[in-house]
């Protein structure tokens, strides 16, 4: 299967997008690898994870001031020295911070 990777930015607002936090998302489980699944889907996925890795770094109190979430498909080259995932999810996807 393809590999699905995306940048996912969070911040307050649309207004903050520069100081948002960035983080790469690899979607790696079945569900959210399905060819049958829309793109907007797999964003949606990717904003998720990225969520929840931001939670479990920040707890959940900062999670909820994060009112703007964007995730575009990451077409560059994958960066060899990734190292291990900053987060994994229960279903085993994974998110980097950048």
């Amino acid at each position: 299967m393809s590999d699905w990777y995306y940048t996912v930015c969070l911040t307050r607002n649309e207004a903050f997008v520069s100081m948002g936090e960035n983080l790469l998302v690899q979607l790696v489980c079945e569900d959210h690898q399905n060819l049958n699944l829309y793109e907007r889907d797999r964003r949606a996925a990717a904003c998720k994870i990225a969520l929840d890795a931001f939670k479990s770094r920040y707890g959940s109190e900062a999670a909820a001031l994060i009112g703007y979430k964007d995730a575009s498909r990451y077409s560059g080259n994958i960066p060899m020295n990734l190292g291990d995932a900053s987060f994994t999810g229960s279903c085993g996807c994974r998110a980097w911070y950048l």
